[in-house]
């Protein structure tokens, strides 16, 4: 799980657009970004790793608590986009078990992050909130100026300080967007990036103690992003909050965010106290933060609501320095949390549910100068803790094992996603003395959900048995290589094309056109040509009925295309299929089984 604070998005609608969208992109935003090196702290910094697999089930939402469509999702060379409301998944996927770090990034926005430390088998939740790239002013880069935010931040440029895109001297406006970080408001988990793992000049990982940070980012005349050149510096004024500044040093170290490679606070510099506010001279611009370096321990531990069932996605706080620093996060489906924690610090685990205002528990960890695992916690209910418990099943009876629930408790809901157990067994918290809990369940297979269903609260409520079968989703896509399945539930179009109908995905660039167009089965030889493309590392790259262009794309051999439905033009189109590829070249690789299905509207 992730160290972070959580925001629960309220009111989720879940009919027609009820997932995510988990798909490939070509075009990503920050394509004129300028390269920085990395520090040369990083030059020999080798992090110990353990590979685990998992799965990622994370929100990402702005400012006023509005979820963000198609933000792109990053992890390990492939790219994942946000739904309507917000969500995405990283479904059965190598992790570390030692720091996961994905960015997050959406047009109009700084760039999020997160780092993670999943256990084997486990299903992690996170939440990113994003912040809006607000301008506060612009300068000429010939004459320098000094910038000053409503949130009394200030930077200050020398002339002739700015690059080109290109690395050459920028001559022209440049426009500032920054914002500061209270790093004692509730959400700091939530809108920080990663977490607070530094990498200090001796090369150790320490925990971090944060007094202000603040997030830079400077676009030339085309808003393209530049950045100081180099030998040059820019000096920055954070505000010190209040309770801060009481044991807030004359000095303290700077630190600048990497997140292309690792997800790490890495220690550039030094800031000094003046009149309540830190100031300090950086060489580039990326997030800064002013902290206090600490040895650090790994603790770790389990919730449960009584001796069986976890608290999973459960928002949880380990206070340190009498409550004035903390680090945020959320259990794992399994009610697991993982952190990295100041060493020889009385730390004391807060846990809530669903919102700020449930405060469930505060429990005293202790004191620890070793890494430890503090077991078990049963958390004492005081009549508020219950169970729901049921079986999922699908529109054959059969255990859904590619799907999620929906709970709602009043005006609040959260979703889990179900392992393909045959009983669901989730443990939650009644926060406001509520009489009643309602649930759905959602296919991903087929994209249909159940019925609500909804019944009073009691220490077990059981839902008995759940049909995923009545309310069909308008639209879907489901594609599975060689055992692995991939969903796509969003931003599908069919469209009118000569000799047949071509569809896409942005998922797979899904293309199929039947030359002999009608209801019913068709093979390979029936000239139907199908090409679902992806960017590596999926595989395959492509099918295809026929493979002309020289580049060694997968060959269907075999096919099976059932075409079940077909309304025309503003109607549905619904088919099935199944098939058999190798590679055209030389040396390729053994064949590679497909199958999917799809419900597609069709557009002129």
């Amino acid at each position: 799980m992730v160290l972070l604070n959580i925001k629960y998005m309220k009111n989720l609608i879940l009919l027609a657009t009820i997932f995510v969208a988990l798909f490939s992109c070509k075009d990503d935003p920050d394509e004129n970004i300028v390269t920085l090196s990395l520090p040369s702290v990083f030059d020999e910094y080798n992090p110990d790793s353990e590979i685990v697999m998992g799965s990622i089930f994370g929100s990402v939402y702005d400012e006023n608590e509005n979820p963000i469509d198609n933000a792109l999702v990053k992890y390990n060379g492939k790219t994942y986009h946000s739904d309507k409301e917000g969500r995405f998944v990283i479904n059965n996927e190598a992790l570390d078990s030692k720091g996961t770090f994905f960015t997050v990034e959406a047009d109009g926005y700084f760039r999020g992050s997160r780092r993670i430390y999943p256990q084997d088998g486990s299903i992690n939740y996170t939440y990113v909130q994003l912040l809006a790239l607000n301008d506060i002013g612009t300068f000429d880069s010939a004459d320098g100026g000094e910038m000053v935010g409503d949130d009394n931040i200030s930077i200050s440029f020398p002339a002739n300080s700015i690059a080109s895109t290109t690395g050459e001297l920028y001559n022209g406006p440049v426009t500032v967007a920054a914002k500061w970080l209270d790093p004692t408001t509730d959400n700091i988990g939530e809108i920080m990036p990663g977490d607070l793992l530094g990498l200090n000049a001796r090369m150790e990982e320490v925990s971090l103690v944060s007094y202000g940070m603040m997030a830079v980012e400077l676009f030339d005349i085309n808003g393209n992003n530049i950045n100081l050149a180099e030998g040059n510096t820019a000096t920055l004024s954070f505000p010190v909050p209040q309770e801060l500044l009481r044991d807030a040093p004359n000095e303290i170290p700077l630190w600048s965010y990497e997140d292309d490679m690792y997800g790490i606070w890495s220690e550039e510099g030094s800031a000094s106290l003046q009149n309540g506010k830190y100031v300090g001279e950086v060489s580039h611009f990326s997030f800064w933060n002013c902290d206090a370096p600490f040895e650090l321990v790994v603790i770790e531990g389990q919730l449960l609501i009584n001796e069986k069932t976890p608290l999973a996605n459960a928002k949880i706080g380990i206070k340190f320095n009498d409550g004035t620093s903390a680090r945020y996060g959320t259990t794992d489906a399994k009610g697991f949390f993982t952190g990295k924690m100041p060493k020889n610090r009385v730390l004391t685990l807060s846990v809530s549910f669903l919102d700020d205002d449930c405060i469930f528990q505060d429990v005293n960890l202790g004191t620890f100068d070793t890494d430890t695992n503090v077991g078990t916690i049963i958390l004492q209910s005081s009549g508020s803790a219950f169970t729901i418990a049921g079986t999922a099943l699908d529109c054959f009876g059969e255990v859904i094992t590619n799907g999620f629930i929906s709970i709602s408790i009043g005006e609040n809901t959260t979703n889990y996603y179900l392992e393909g157990q045959d009983t669901f067994e989730i443990g939650l918290v009644n926060c406001n003395n509520l009489n009643e809990v309602k649930i759905e369940i959602i296919n991903l297979d087929d994209g249909v959900v159940s019925e609500p269903s909804t019944l009073p609260i009691e220490d077990v409520v059981n839902f008995d048995q759940l049909l995923a079968c009545e309310n069909a989703l308008e639209e879907f896509f489901v594609l599975t290589v060689n055992g692995k399945t991939e969903i796509e539930l969003d931003n599908l179009t069919a469209i009118n094309y000569t000799g047949g109908i071509r569809a896409r995905s942005p998922l797979f660039n899904f293309t199929f056109i039947a030359g002999i167009f009608r209801l019913g089965k068709h093979e390979a030889n029936d000239f139907v040509f199908i090409e679902l493309e992806t960017e590596p590392p999926f595989t395959p790259a492509r099918f295809r009925s026929a493979c002309d262009n020289g580049e060694g794309c997968e060959e269907i051999i075999e096919l099976d295309l059932n075409i079940t439905k077909y309304e025309g033009i503003g109607g549905i189109l619904e088919a099935n299929f199944s098939g058999l590829a190798v590679k055209s070249n030389p040396g390729a690789l053994d064949s590679v089984a497909f199958n999917g299905k799809f419900r597609i509207i069709e557009t002129e």
